[in-house]
């Protein structure tokens, strides 16, 4: 019997690594033969890029983009879930041969397809499915795409990592596994926010069916939201600072993305598979037993259609979600289930698997051949050259008040020095124009001076002359967007730092959540719980 559990396991993995290869093979062959890409791609690998290169030069946890846009720099990294790009950056020695990032995109979207694969075994484990069965599942959970033809290497991992979440959640015996649980919601939560917005009502209702414990539930909900801290306090300071208007309107609106073309080939793909064993779940009367499965089946399956245009209108949070084909990933811990379940009393489900094989690779080569076609290589070239970060909610106040985006800035902007004198005279030298610093050293021989730094205006600045502090304000404004300094007659040095307003205060949120979570957590252990209310009675 453990030979066979042995053999199951080794094919398993051969398995596992073979169909991740299949369905990225397109994107690594279009990598191989074409210079240019999509514009998605394009803006994660240029995220993962910057991450990496700023990461490993010492910038503890990168916020502004330094060398984006024509050396204007982006807050970018401020808004864009990082958990993910973090852990990419160990492939930071691949830089010499992958310059722009691609194939390190590449790479991490495939470690997050195998590492999906035997998460969602380890969960189905749990859930008391036999090897095969919880292998079976496995696959199905791999195969099932979610976000092919976009590749966003955060939607990937989220969907990797939320097995293990589930599985946290029913094997949540003690303190330690709510810490867990709690961390790998944090991770989701700092990932891919779009895809946490889609996850926690689901992930905290599955808490509650398999725990009962509203106790836990709040530990985990609160403990995750400190560990969140160091993205989620940043971004809400700095959202002032952006425009957002421009992500939510249009093609980028909810109400005009039911019935986009890769949500319909997406839903068709899952949907028709699950409603085959919808049939033969009911004529086997399996229902009562799948309840929470179904209600969450047949949840899912309405927020994907126009009707539920009133619970969007409702919750205006979740029309930052723009497009309802994000409630996609919800079908695969379910579909694993449920064909995991059927593995039970039907083994001739092994068809479904071939059959999602087929249909999952036809997906994956879809978007690559797609854009082969169309070969956008002059526009990619242009982003590519300025490292434009071109996220139209980017667009920052000072950039709006000018009635400039990304693309007029670098046009405008692309050939200024990193300082110049604008009015004025006298001498100025830049010592340093890193990412959190900028140290200037100006002998100003009319009475003011404008010096015009190439840096987006953006709020977060420190600034010392001759060591003594000054209030931005009194020195520094925008002028057509970028940072301008007012300096006085004399010989000085300025000093100027910057951090992301509320950087700090979430360091210290998240180090609290840290904290609490490796504190051994008496109460929330089940003997001394139960202690505790025998108490109280």
């Amino acid at each position: 019997m453990q030979r066979r559990a042995a053999t199951l396991s080794s094919s398993y993995t051969f398995q596992v690594i073979l169909l991740s290869l299949i369905m990225m093979a397109p994107l690594y062959i279009f990598l191989a033969i074409a210079t240019s890409i999509s514009s998605d791609l394009y803006l994660y690998s240029l995220i993962l890029k910057h991450t990496s290169t700023q990461l490993w030069s010492g910038d503890f946890l990168p916020k502004w983009f330094s060398e984006t846009n024509a050396g204007m720099g982006s807050p970018v990294g401020i808004f864009y879930g990082p958990f993910v790009y973090y852990l990419a950056s160990v492939l930071q020695f691949l830089d010499s041969l992958d310059p722009n990032g691609f194939l390190r995109v590449a790479i991490t979207i495939n470690l997050c397809l195998i590492l999906s694969g035997y998460s969602a075994k380890k969960w189905l484990l749990a859930e008391k499915f036999s090897n095969e069965q919880a292998e079976f599942g496995g696959m199905i959970y791999l195969l099932l795409p979610y976000v092919f033809g976009t590749w966003n290497p955060s939607s990937f991992f989220a969907a990797a990592i939320l097995p293990l979440a589930l599985y946290y959640t029913v094997n949540c015996k003690d303190g330690w596994e709510l810490s867990k649980l709690a961390l790998l919601n944090a991770v989701l939560f700092t990932s891919h926010p779009p895809s946490y917005l889609v996850l926690f009502p689901f992930l905290f209702s599955y808490f509650y069916y398999v725990q009962r414990d509203l106790i836990r539930l709040t530990f985990v909900a609160a403990l995750t939201l400190l560990l969140s801290g160091y993205y989620l306090v940043p971004f809400l300071a700095n959202k002032p600072f952006v425009d957002s208007a421009a992500f939510t309107a249009f093609k980028y609106d909810y109400l005009t993305n039911f019935y986009s073309y890769n949500m319909m080939l997406y839903t068709l793909m899952l949907v028709v598979p699950i409603l085959v064993f919808l049939g033969i779940s009911f004529k086997r009367a399996y229902f009562k037993k799948l309840k929470f499965w179904y209600t969450s089946l047949f949840l899912v399956l309405f927020m994907l259609t126009p009707l539920s245009i009133p619970v969007w209108n409702v919750l205006p949070l979740i029309n930052n979600l723009q497009f309802p084909g994000r409630f996609l990933i919800l079908l695969k811990p379910i579909a694993a289930y449920l064909f995991s379940y059927l593995m039970v009393k039907e083994p001739k489900a092994y068809g479904i698997k071939v059959t999602l094989l087929f249909l999952s690779v036809a997906l994956c080569w879809n978007e690559p051949l797609n854009y082969f076609f169309r070969s956008p290589g002059d526009y990619i070239s242009y982003l590519y050259k300025n490292q434009i970060v071109m996220a139209p909610e980017y667009i920052t106040s000072a950039m709006k008040s000018h009635e400039m985006n990304y693309y007029l800035m670098v046009k405008k902007f692309e050939h200024l020095p990193k300082a110049i004198l604008l009015e004025g005279n006298g001498e100025i030298e830049l010592t340093d124009f890193s990412t959190r610093a900028i140290t200037l050293q100006a002998d100003i021989k009319s009475d003011a001076a404008l010096v015009l730094l190439k840096r987006i205006s953006f709020p977060g600045w420190e600034v010392f002359i001759n060591g003594e502090a000054i209030h931005p304000e009194e020195v520094m404004f925008e002028h057509d967007g970028l940072v301008a300094l007012a300096l006085p007659k004399g010989k000085q040095t300025v000093q100027m730092y910057w951090s992301a307003k509320g950087e700090w205060l979430g360091y210290l949120l998240s180090l609290m959540g840290i904290l609490l979570g490796i504190i051994p957590l008496v109460f929330f252990t089940k003997t001394s719980r139960n202690q505790f209310k025998e108490q109280l009675a």
